[in-house]
């Protein structure tokens, strides 16, 4: 069986904008989550985002992007 992690970062927040590339100890919010994703026991790491910066962002640090 092959599994699966995708996490979903919209580009627009209503509360902060952003807020999945602020920057949070030098590096963006949403690498924590793909690092976590990339370390726990799937096959793959998506990223689904409306944000080309989300998009290269999640890139470069792993992630695959729908």
């Amino acid at each position: 069986m092959k599994i699966v992690s995708v996490i979903l970062a919209r580009g627009g927040s209503k509360g902060i904008p952003e807020k999945n590339i602020i920057k949070l100890k030098g590096f963006p919010l949403i690498k924590y989550v793909i690092d976590a994703s990339l370390e726990a026991n799937v096959h793959e790491t998506w990223v689904s985002t409306d944000s080309k910066k989300i998009k290269l962002i999640a890139q470069k640090y792993g992630a695959q992007v729908v």
